[in-house]
């Protein structure tokens, strides 16, 4: 005899902090309806365009329908909360909040968005010789890789490790990339890299 269970239904909370004001803060998570619980301020949202109509979730309280992300919008109100409640939700999504407008109790991965890019352009004059760049304070992406693509290169967040090389470093091969996101980098955070040919440039991509 086989028994079977009910699937489960994962309704995760987003859980709100009414003190800090959002304007059409994104968050990228699918569903099928969503409920406005414990709320003692005001919450606005839009769903799945920043453009579509706005909705007042303490007057909606509730909204059925499918959607693929939200957009949060509340004033300031000091010691208020609110939660909304995602029903049915497409656990393959991620949630997307700036640094600035910190959601809690979002499942999934938290990836920083950012918006202002910044591009170094580094020559290594000369063979296995450790060169290094300053990423900006909060940098949240990083794309790296040698102008020539058909040299390898070395990579490391501290110095002494690239030149010889010294373990720990990261080695990138032939026609390869380093790319890290979801990232919030401190003040001074630096990437050193060397390579085993005469001039190549190192191009970096950072996003802040």
């Amino acid at each position: 005899m086989s028994i079977s269970r009910p699937e489960l239904q994962y309704q995760p909370n987003i859980d709100l902090d009414l003190g800090t004001a959002r304007s059409n803060v994104e968050v990228q998570i699918g569903g099928t309806g969503l409920t406005l619980v414990g709320a003692t301020g005001q919450v606005y949202v839009r769903l799945n365009e920043p453009q579509n109509p706005i909705i007042d979730m303490n007057k909606a309280f509730s909204i059925t329908g499918q959607f693929y992300r939200i957009f949060i919008t509340n004033t300031a109100q000091a010691g208020l909360v609110a939660t909304l409640l995602v029903n049915s939700p497409s656990m393959s999504q991620t949630g997307i909040i700036p640094v600035s407008n910190t959601i809690s109790g979002l499942p999934g991965t938290l990836v920083q968005v950012g918006l202002t890019p910044t591009v170094y352009n580094v020559t290594m004059t000369l063979t296995d010789t450790e060169y290094s760049q300053v990423l900006p304070t909060n940098t949240k992406r990083i794309t790296a890789h040698v102008q020539d693509d058909s040299v390898a290169f070395r990579l490391a967040y501290a110095t002494g490790k690239v030149a010889g090389p010294t373990a720990p470093y990261i080695n990138v091969l032939l026609n390869g990339y380093y790319v890290e996101d979801s990232l919030l980098l401190p003040a001074g955070t630096t990437l050193y890299f060397a390579c085993t040919a005469v001039g190549e440039i190192m191009e970096i991509i950072v996003w802040v």
